[in-house]
């Protein structure tokens, strides 16, 4: 089985973008843990639960959506 990695490389060859694009392998290689807790700590700002976010976002794209013209 090839390694993608190695495709990458060898496609670098002939295409620039291939190179660069092996440095953002790191999400696919093991996982990581994103944590907000320094930013929160610092700001006092928490973040805001999806299901909030997610509502407000559909009321505002509604709203949008029938005052549109036309």
């Amino acid at each position: 089985m090839l390694d993608f990695r190695g495709m990458l490389r060898f496609g670098g060859l002939f295409i620039p973008s291939a190179r660069e694009s092996i440095e953002m392998f790191y999400p696919f290689e093991k996982d990581f843990a994103v944590s907000s807790r320094k930013f929160s700590d610092r700001f006092g700002l928490r973040a805001t639960p999806l299901e909030d976010a997610l509502a407000a976002t559909v009321g505002w794209y509604r709203t949008r959506e029938t005052s549109s013209p036309g």
